[in-house]
């Protein structure tokens, strides 16, 4: 990604940034907890097993998950300036550290980390590849890896790439996967997948209801009821989150 797109995907992630207000902190914190334990999310049983272990968060934003588990927590941010400037960050405690940097270049230890999060933040990174090369080389053999990226169809990321072609794209996204493309990235950066899925945003109702409408109006009526049994919509998105562990190296 060329230098200046960087920087349009950073100003897009500051204005969006900018709206945000420390009252959302509770709020999110309940939906970080959700996200981790519900079946629609990870699936964890509970928060135990990040206690006493030390949690790296990529791109943690204002408020990450690290703001409600255990252990020795960091966080990881280019924005973290950002955000402490504007009084966004949330109070943390004695054992989260916040660091200023990007996914490509992990100021950390090889292989210092229990378990890394890398949540909605692939697709806004300047090297996909690269970020998932440094979560393998932080992380413990057979460390925990929390991700989670929307997936999109294979349309959809043709009309991307061409919208991307000729400065039209997404501003705040510039990459995009299909769940099968991430599943093989995955896997040849060293990961295996404990447990995977893919839906709609379990808050996506009116983007439900977005979606039905395209489709009715695309498909007719027996085309959106079809469509409703397949597990993405092939011109919105789905959510893909994989509970993974490293690999042993052979």
């Amino acid at each position: 990604m060329g230098k200046n797109r960087w920087k349009d995907a950073q100003g897009a992630e500051k204005k969006y940034w900018g709206k945000y207000t420390p009252e959302l902190v509770k709020y999110q914190k309940g939906w970080f907890f959700g996200e981790l334990t519900l079946s629609q999310g990870f699936g964890l049983q509970n928060l135990s097993v990040f206690l006493g272990k030390t949690v790296v968060e990529i791109g943690c934003g204002p408020c990450g998950f690290i703001s409600i588990v255990g252990g020795h927590k960091i966080g990881l941010d280019p924005l973290i300036d950002f955000f402490q400037g504007n009084g966004l960050l949330a109070p943390k405690d004695s054992e989260t550290n916040y660091i200023k940097s990007v996914g490509e270049a992990i100021p950390i230890s090889n292989e210092k980390a229990d378990i890394v999060i890398c949540y909605n933040v692939l697709n806004h990174v300047k090297n996909p590849l690269s970020v998932l090369q440094e979560i393998n080389r932080i992380l413990k053999i057979g460390g925990l890896f929390i991700f989670q990226v929307n997936a999109y169809s294979w349309l959809h990321n043709i009309m991307k790439n061409a919208k991307e072609k000729i400065g039209r794209g997404d501003e705040a996204h510039p990459f995009s996967f299909t769940s099968v493309g991430i599943r093989k990235l995955l896997r040849q950066n060293g990961f295996d997948i404990v447990r995977g899925s893919i839906r709609i945003p379990i808050n996506g109702e009116d983007a439900r209801g977005r979606f039905k409408r395209k489709r009715t109006l695309l498909f007719g009526v027996a085309g959106n009821l079809i469509l409703n049994f397949l597990p993405f919509d092939p011109f919105g998105f789905s959510e893909f989150k994989a509970l993974c562990r490293k690999q042993a190296q052979i």
